[in-house]
């Protein structure tokens, strides 16, 4: 999770979209390793509708809403 105490060996959180789609599963596992290759460092996938839709379950809402509150105050790349 983003809280900006990121350090040389701290992973690297990606928000993606991608259709659902029975094949995108493992699409997202492979993009997933290449850019952890790539940056020497975990990475990290987030489905953009988690940041986006709020959760029916009232526990999950709440770690959503934590989530996006410090991605909010910490933000480190926006991509567009």
């Amino acid at each position: 999770m983003a809280r900006g105490t990121q350090t040389e060996r701290s992973d690297v959180d990606f928000i993606y979209n991608l259709p659902d789609a029975p094949d995108n599963y493992r699409k997202i596992i492979d993009f997933r390793h290449q850019l952890s290759s790539s940056l020497g460092r975990p990475v990290d996938l987030i489905r953009k509708s988690y940041v986006e839709n709020p959760k029916v379950d009232a526990d999950s809402e709440r770690i959503r809403r934590a989530f996006v509150h410090n991605l909010q105050q910490h933000p480190i790349y926006r991509i567009l």
